[in-house]
């Protein structure tokens, strides 16, 4: 979150001041990832649902991008020597069918809203 916000200020006021529970979410929402990557079909509805709700926050399909560039270079600074080019594509490859399932959430959301009004 430190890359995040110090390469996008504009999206600090989106997350709550005190960030633990936050990093605990999102370090779950990794292993989940990570677990069930060979089975899309049993992260779909939590990946969609949480789109549906960053929706509501106000992130934006460029949000997406920036959060995507900063965990990769975040993953290859802890990993250091051993990240490598096929660690690079596989992660960049998980990370897009994540912020995929969530975009496709977000719109089933705008379009909600849109259909509201």
């Amino acid at each position: 979150y430190e890359r995040l916000f110090a390469a996008h200020p504009e999206v600090r006021p989106m997350f709550p001041a005190v960030m633990d529970a936050q990093r605990d979410k999102l370090l779950k929402a990794i292993i989940a990832l990570v677990t069930h990557y060979e089975r899309p079909e049993e992260l779909m509805p939590a990946l969609t649902a949480m789109g549906k709700r960053h929706a509501t926050y106000g992130v934006q399909l460029e949000h997406y991008a920036a959060v995507g560039q900063c965990l990769l270079a975040t993953l290859a600074d802890i990993a250091g020597d051993v990240w490598n080019d096929e660690l690079e594509g596989a992660w960049t490859r998980a990370y897009t069918f994540a912020a995929g399932a969530m975009v496709q959430g977000a719109s089933q959301e705008v379009g909600a809203e849109q259909r509201a009004a």
